[in-house]
């Protein structure tokens, strides 16, 4: 008995943590398919590098930038898009949720005050649907990608540096052997760094995307603060209209009988 509700609850473990991944690996697929033209090809990037005609130190450090370059701008596509999904176009209309309790949604600007009064469960749906973490997964395999190419671009440099100087010519002898130990301990503090570095900044964008979805809530709650306001002034002037016109009126009255 004690080993069929273990299996049971093993089971039902499974499915919980499966559908708990489902929302994440359906934003990681968006995200990745909206920046396909922008992600590396590590394998061409190391054939690439093995086909030069020299593999100096020169030759180390393009493709080094040129890898650099490829992450960064696929990173920046990534967290991009997040930010635009945050600020899209796309507020939700007032009127309830469809069956699968999905809030519909118009292609509205929910800057506008008339429209960006949300209901605390359509408001909860945005904040839900926009959470980074879900690019979490994709975020960090194209970090880890990045990382192993680095290393490998470095390891097979170190293999069999070449040495040249700033015209291009092949160092030889004593020479290349003092500038050996100081470019290949320069390629790895470089690595290193931009391997930690890389990391820092995926951090940053995250908090910077935490921050921006809570000023989008506050900016929500104050149009629709700012709304009622207007609506208050609104029913304040008709009051106004009606009441100045009475002191005419009673001119003649009289408190007595």
């Amino acid at each position: 008995m004690k080993l069929m509700t273990k299996k049971i609850t093993g089971i039902l473990l499974i499915i919980v943590l499966t559908l708990q991944w489902v929302p994440s690996s359906l934003a990681e697929s968006r995200a990745e398919t909206d920046c396909l033209d922008k992600k590396p090809n590590y394998e061409t990037l190391i054939t690439n590098w093995k086909t030069e005609k020299t593999r100096d130190n020169k030759a180390y450090q393009k493709h080094f930038e040129l890898a650099r370059q490829q992450h960064h701008d696929y990173m920046s596509c990534i967290f991009s898009f997040a930010e635009q999904e945050i600020l899209k176009t796309g507020a939700l209309r007032q009127g309830g949720t469809t069956e699968a309790n999905t809030p519909n949604t118009d292609l509205i600007d929910w800057m506008a005050p008339e429209q960006a009064c949300l209901s605390d469960d359509e408001l909860k749906w945005v904040i839900q649907s926009t959470d980074p973490s879900q690019m979490l997964p994709a975020v960090l395999s194209a970090h880890k990608g990045y990382k192993d190419h680095l290393n490998a671009l470095g390891n097979d440099y170190a293999n069999s540096p070449i040495i040249t100087d700033e015209k291009g010519t092949r160092l030889q002898g004593a020479e290349a052997l003092i500038a050996l130990s100081d470019t290949l301990g320069s390629a790895d503090r470089q690595r290193t760094l931009e391997i930690e570095s890389s990391l820092v900044a995926i951090d940053l964008m995250f908090t910077a995307l935490k921050e921006l979805r809570l000023a989008f809530v506050l900016h929500v709650r104050f149009q629709c603060m700012l709304k009622f306001l207007e609506e208050y002034r609104s029913r304040l002037e008709d009051l106004r209209e009606f009441i100045e016109p009475l002191p005419n009126l009673l001119n003649n009255a009289s408190t007595t009988k």
